[in-house]
């Protein structure tokens, strides 16, 4: 019997073998391109989180824990952003470098481009865009991981609706409220590029650097409180241009250097707080009498020094005045006796050598006054009596000779009386011990000190 395959045209045999190579070559290149679209997937889906969520696709839904830390490109991480795939808008923010990858603004371009679950359409939303980019750098670089309120953030929610901001009608942010939330760095600069925030809240968290002097970007602002952080250095002379603030509060921060009297441009402010800092120079009231409309003001627990100025007579609609713990020293000015609707008065240690003006008598809405820690001296006035609202009475540690009035028993909302470390005679008037015996105004002062 023949071999059959010896019947087998040869012309055959070599198509046979064209064809199992054109299917080794396809299979070969389909393989290719697998492995090809595996490494791009991976790529997509690096960035190692600290949290379980990684991806874009797993992401929290309220984005609380998502803190993406972004490696180099080497690590199979996404290249840096390129200028053709962000908003000029972003790319020139002053001081912001999203190209850098040591910044939180290029961690916060990486959470834009490649893992923000909302999928937003640059062309079509360009605000929502920029606003997203620019919250997204305040949680990188204020360590929003370790935030105790965070919820929404860097979540697939609309960014109006993240703890602490809120927007207007136009969904543009008008308000960002972060109190006491342990942000920890320094002042994200981006935030100038919120042109319509009208109300910024970030005390008692601990935010250091200077005032970054662009502030004076944020035309609508009204409310400013950073106070209860760490600034440092001067502050910034264009601050003054926020013609529409009502309420600025710095206190209890490291600032310093002089208060410069262009902040009498400041002519909306109800609320002014510089405590606890290191400022100097003289009292501010000689160039903030164009401040009116001022309620509060507060320079305590500075190094400021000189005699406390007339001007403050101006302020009629002062309510509350802290100017203790500084170097003032002279005489109480008279003038302060105008201020008709003033609560809180506080001049406690200083240097003020003086008798105390019996103008004060004319403070009938006043609840609390503190002269303690003095060098004033004379008799106390009777017109002290007069405050028939006041809570705190303190003289404490002046040179205060005579008599305590009689006119003292009218205090009838009265709640503490120091007036010891004097050379007040040593007789207790009869109103001490009613006082001290629940007597005819039926409460205890708590503190009675002779």
């Amino acid at each position: 019997m023949s071999d059959t395959r010896n019947n087998v045209p040869k012309f055959l045999k070599i198509s046979c073998v064209l064809i199992v190579l054109i299917i080794c070559s396809l299979s070969l290149l389909v393989a290719l391109e697998f492995m090809e679209y595996q490494k791009l997937q991976g790529q997509a889906e690096t960035g190692t989180p600290t949290s379980t969520n990684s991806s874009k696709n797993s992401s929290d839904v309220d984005g609380n824990n998502n803190t993406f830390e972004f490696n180099d490109t080497e690590s199979g991480n996404p290249p840096a952003p390129s200028p053709l795939t962000l908003p000029d808008e972003i790319l020139n923010i002053p001081g912001s470098d999203v190209l850098d990858p040591s910044t939180p603004q290029y961690n916060a371009s990486q959470w834009l481009l490649y893992y923000d679950p909302a999928n937003i359409d640059f062309e079509m939303d360009k605000t929502k865009v920029i606003q997203r980019f620019i919250l997204a750098s305040v949680y990188y670089n204020l360590e929003g991981a370790y935030w105790p309120q965070a919820e929404g953030w860097l979540g697939p929610r609309d960014e109006c609706s993240w703890y602490g901001i809120a927007c207007n009608d136009q969904n543009e942010i008008v308000r960002i409220v972060l109190v006491d939330d342990l942000l920890n760095g320094t002042f994200p600069v981006e935030i100038i590029e919120l042109e319509k925030l009208e109300h910024l809240d970030l005390h008692n968290n601990n935010i250091g650097g200077p005032p970054p002097a662009a502030l004076a970007n944020l035309t609508h602002l009204k409310y400013l409180d950073m106070s209860g952080n760490a600034l440092v250095g001067d502050l910034p002379e264009n601050l003054y241009n926020l013609t529409l603030l009502e309420h600025l509060n710095l206190a209890d921060n490291n600032l310093g250097g002089i208060i410069l009297p262009e902040l009498g441009h400041l002519k909306s402010l109800k609320f002014l707080d510089l405590s606890a800092n290191t400022f100097t120079g003289h009292c501010p009231a000689k160039y903030l009498y164009n401040l009116t409309l001022l309620e509060h003001l507060g320079v305590a627990e500075n190094n400021l020094e000189g005699t406390i100025s007339s001007e403050l007579g101006l302020f009629e609609s002062l309510t509350k005045l802290y100017m203790a713990e500084n170097d003032f020293n002279g005489t109480l000015p008279t003038e302060l006796g105008q201020l008709t609707l003033l609560e809180s008065l506080h001049l406690h240690g200083n240097r003020l050598e003086s008798n105390i003006p019996t103008e004060l008598g004319q403070l009938t809405a006043l609840r609390e006054l503190y002269l303690d820690n003095n060098r004033l001296v004379g008799p106390i006035p009777s017109e002290l009596g007069e405050l028939i609202k006041l809570e705190y009475l303190d003289l404490f540690d002046n040179f205060l000779t005579g008599d305590i009035p009689d006119t003292l028993s009218g205090l009838q909302e009265i709640m503490g009386i120091d007036i010891h470390n004097n050379t007040i005679k040593d007789e207790m008037p009869l109103f001490l011990f009613d006082f001290a015996k629940l007597g005819k105004f039926g409460r205890l002062p708590e503190n009675i000190f002779l």
